[in-house]
């Protein structure tokens, strides 16, 4: 049984709250990466193909938040789609270094956000 939340009934489900769903899908898509380093370590998977499978995973949570109507991260899409675009530029031994390119600027947005960025205040 559901513990009301104050939320509308449309916002609640078998799985909870919508924070609660997101929750479920974050520690999915956590085992999800975990699972696949083991799979790609024990069949010695090419690099390009673990970070493809990474950029899936990351992918396929954002896509499972977003059907679910939970909160979707554009952070974590544009990282999904740096990992793909990694993985197969490596893998198509293009050069054109686009996944580490948008990784790093990821990195720098993130670290910027850090310092000098707007604190939220809690929810």
């Amino acid at each position: 049984m559901i513990e009301s939340t104050g939320i509308s009934g449309a916002d609640e489900t078998a799985f909870g709250t919508i924070s609660a769903r997101k929750r479920r899908i974050d520690t999915a898509s956590w085992a999800a990466f975990f699972i696949w380093i083991g799979l790609a370590m024990f069949a010695n998977v090419p690099w390009s193909w673990f970070i493809i499978g990474v950029g899936a995973i990351v992918l396929g949570a954002e896509t499972a938040a977003w059907i679910g109507k939970a909160e979707v991260s554009g952070f974590w899409v544009v990282c999904g789609l740096a990992f793909v675009a990694g993985g197969a530029s490596e893998m198509y031994e293009l050069n054109l270094h686009l996944g580490p390119a948008l990784l790093i600027v990821a990195g720098v947005i993130l670290m910027w956000r850090a310092f000098f960025g707007r604190i939220r205040p809690a929810r």
